[in-house]
């Protein structure tokens, strides 16, 4: 870190905060951290300024002054720009972080959670950092049931009623990379900061306790103030260690609306050809919430070159005048090969088969009339039409034929397979070609959707089916 001089006005604002004696020793101690944990090539100038900021507030500043300590800046961002400040944890999670406390380990609410909550979002899962080392964490809840979500990394998952699993991750140091995905070993450590500084953005560096406040070495906060997505340290080193970081950054850029800084970006251009060894199902998730997100669009044609890394059949096309419907805006995004780009991706059947169902009706001539329609209701199923119909603004024509209980499936005809073979027909495939006649000629306008109008018109079509059939087997 040599030659940067960029410290002399913060030098200066921490002066007036601390004292000499003070800023001293949190400089060194914060410098000392910094070179024994091996981050001095990859933290920047603004993030070795929060850790001196957080280091002192961690070694007991005065207490007048705590309030800096603990992100007066960002406190002040937060009020301009109404991002919440308010730390309301559940009950279960409290007591996670009691227990531990309790029996003598330090543990804070770490992560997206916090993320979530400072956008003034409803968290979807808490996790707990903690200083206790896994066994340990099993000891202080020996009367839960305890899941082995993830042990060999520190991480256990401990069960609160029948579908509360809260993720306690003793605080670890990644080893080197090998496989652009994993780091080859992971060491414990008692150091949160250490935890802190190995994981991927700023705004997902942010530790807190209810009793103690923030620790946010990396100005987190005030990057969630700003909108705007930062790497912890070295962007390019980040995304060399794990290629999926960056799918996961232009997730965020467009499911929060926040920007990528230029660096970061620079960071995933340069380690884009990391994507190709993600795994297909780590691609899926990513791609699919980045693709519902509110800023879908400028995400897909600005990271265009870095998505087709990871996803060559990709073509970029404005998806956000759509429903945000995962199924419709694969459609668009795949409008050729479809189920076999699809397929590869790890979709599950149901998407599948309705993406590709879509894609191929946005190549064919849209229903000119209500007939046509309910034909194509018929063929493709209630759900997939939905889509369409509203892809195109015809919401109402649909919903018209629904209202006025119009038959466009077997199930709404008025005769079924039991009524035909009460009328001797049959059993057999037979029952089937005649009840799809009938349908037809409901649909057409041919014939009433009665009992009796539609038996009265079964022997013809028998009649017909044998015939054809006949005439099928001569040709044979």
């Amino acid at each position: 870190m040599a030659g940067r001089r960029v410290y002399a006005p913060h030098g200066r604002i921490a002066f007036v905060l601390f004292g000499f004696d003070g800023l001293f020793s949190a400089m060194k101690g914060c410098c000392t951290w910094i070179f024994d944990a091996g981050f001095a090539e990859e933290l920047t100038p603004n993030q070795v300024f929060y850790a001196i900021i957080e280091k002192t507030a961690e070694a007991g500043g005065c207490s007048g002054r705590r309030m800096f300590l603990r992100g007066k800046q960002a406190c002040a961002c937060t009020r301009a720009k109404g991002v919440s400040m308010r730390i309301d944890i559940p009950d279960y999670a409290a007591e996670v972080l009691q227990r531990l406390n309790d029996s003598g380990f330090s543990a804070f609410v770490v992560g997206g959670c916090l993320r979530d909550i400072l956008l003034g979002r409803r968290p979807g899962d808490w996790d707990i950092c903690t200083s206790a080392l896994p066994e340990e964490s099993r000891a202080c809840f020996a009367d839960k049931q305890i899941v082995d979500t993830g042990a060999r990394h520190g991480t256990i998952g401990v069960v609160f009623g029948k579908a509360i699993c809260v993720e306690v991750t003793t605080y670890r140091i990644d080893g080197r990379y090998i496989d652009g995905r994993h780091p080859q070993q992971v060491t414990f450590t008692r150091d949160l900061y250490r935890d802190l500084a190995r994981r991927d953005f700023t705004m997902n560096a942010i530790a807190w306790h209810p009793k103690t406040g923030f620790v946010d070495p990396f100005g987190g906060r005030q990057a969630i103030c700003e909108k705007r997505i930062s790497t912890v340290g070295d962007p390019r080193r980040r995304f060399a260690e794990d290629a999926l970081r960056i799918l996961r950054g232009l997730r965020f850029a467009s499911v929060l609306g926040f920007s990528l800084e230029p660096e970061t970006i620079r960071g995933m251009e340069e380690g884009k050809k990391g994507l190709t060894r993600i795994s297909a199902e780590r691609i899926q998730a990513e791609f699919s919430r980045l693709l519902l997100g509110s800023q879908a669009d400028p995400v897909l044609c600005d990271f265009a070159a870095i998505l087709r890394e990871a996803i060559p059949d990709l073509q970029p096309v404005k998806v956000s005048g759509l429903l945000p419907e995962l199924s419709l805006r694969l459609a668009a995004l795949f409008p050729e090969r479809t189920e076999e780009t699809l397929r590869r991706l790890r979709y599950d059947r149901e998407t599948i088969r309705t993406a590709a169902a879509l894609a191929r009706l946005n190549r064919e001539k849209p229903p000119a009339d209500r007939r046509e329609i309910q034909k194509w209701l018929r063929r493709e199923g209630r759900h997939t039409m939905e889509l369409y119909m509203a892809a195109r603004g015809r919401t109402r024509e649909l919903q018209d034929i629904f209202d006025s209980g119009a038959c466009w499936s077997l199930r709404q005809l008025a005769v079924s397979g039991r009524d035909l073979i009460e009328s001797g027909i049959p059993p057999g495939a037979q029952i089937g070609r005649i009840l799809e006649r009938l349908l037809d000629s409901v649909i057409e306008g041919k014939a009433e959707n009665r009992r009796e109008a539609l038996l009265s018109m079964v022997v013809e079509f028998e009649t017909e089916l044998q015939e054809e059939t006949g005439e099928r087997g001569k040709r044979q």
